[in-house]
């Protein structure tokens, strides 16, 4: 998956290079001292604020939001309406299409039947999977896709861990089952590898207002045109108080935890740094 092109940051040339220093150097004696979670949460922050940088538009947040329900009905959705979005998405030639909500469990046959045939027809779809503890012995397992849906599909994991206000610092690489390694979400948007258990850094330098984001009413209708859409990476997921799944956004507000999946990881070597899929960096 190509990298976005560097860029400069969105507010000019003229940052205070001291002041990223201060904060990365607090940062440091923080976090030796420890002198706790919050004031190092807080230097991120600052040090993010000071260097933002744009969205690369490689990648587009569908949203299921207030508007889709209002015109499609109140979630969960049948799923005749995730096909049609499906048939949508790979008409308009959207490169992948990352569905980010349980499809774990049968509604309807004859709608399931119809959402396993537009998955069949997309062949670009990835379902998730999330973790949840084991029986008895604290051991994780990965809950996956209805077997009609998996079939047709790419499976990606969307777990994620948050801390003590609900913000979300890292995201796993992938985890493995005993059986095969679940890439993440994150990790399969990014096209990047890492061993499974180990997480990396959000990329939150990326400011949300330049990422690509349609409501999901207005590509089931047609109102958003194929061409916003040809060739890119798509992402499905709620986006509404009505719904749940937000998680605090550091320095920001509460958004749908798509958001979160699109912030990428941030690469460690010197060569690609702060280069990633989600950003022009």
């Amino acid at each position: 998956m190509r990298a976005g092109m560097p860029s400069r940051p969105i507010n000019g040339a003229k940052h205070s290079w001291r002041m990223l220093a201060i904060t990365l150097l607090l940062a440091l004696l923080f976090g030796f001292a420890g002198m706790g979670e919050p004031l190092e949460d807080g230097l991120r922050v600052a040090r993010n604020r000071i260097l933002p940088v744009a969205a690369s538009g490689d990648i587009v947040i569908l949203k299921i939001d207030d508007k889709s329900q209002a015109q499609l009905g109140r979630w969960p959705w049948p799923r005749s309406v995730h096909s049609q979005l499906v048939d949508r998405l790979t008409e308009a030639n959207a490169r992948k299409i990352l569905l980010d909500f349980s499809v774990q469990f049968p509604m309807n046959r004859d709608q399931d039947r119809l959402f396993a045939e537009a998955l069949k027809r997309s062949k670009r779809v990835v379902l998730p999977a999330h973790l949840v503890a084991g029986r008895g012995n604290g051991a994780e397992r990965a809950n996956s896709p209805l077997a009609q849906f998996a079939a047709h599909s790419e499976i990606g994991l969307i777990s994620a861990f948050y801390n003590y206000e609900i913000a979300i610092w890292r995201l796993l690489y992938g985890f493995d089952d005993g059986t095969r390694v679940i890439p993440s979400y994150a990790s399969i948007m990014a096209g990047v590898k890492g061993p499974a258990g180990s997480s990396f850094p959000i990329n939150y330098r990326i400011d949300l207002d330049t990422i690509p984001q349609f409501s999901a009413a207005d590509v089931v209708s047609g109102r958003i045109a194929a061409d916003r859409l040809d060739g890119k990476i798509v992402i499905v997921g709620a986006a509404s108080d009505n719904i749940g799944d937000l998680y605090m956004i550091p320095g920001r507000a509460r958004f749908g935890g798509v958001s979160s999946r699109f912030l990428l990881p941030k690469p460690s070597n010197a060569a690609a740094r702060y280069r990633s899929a989600g950003c022009r960096c």
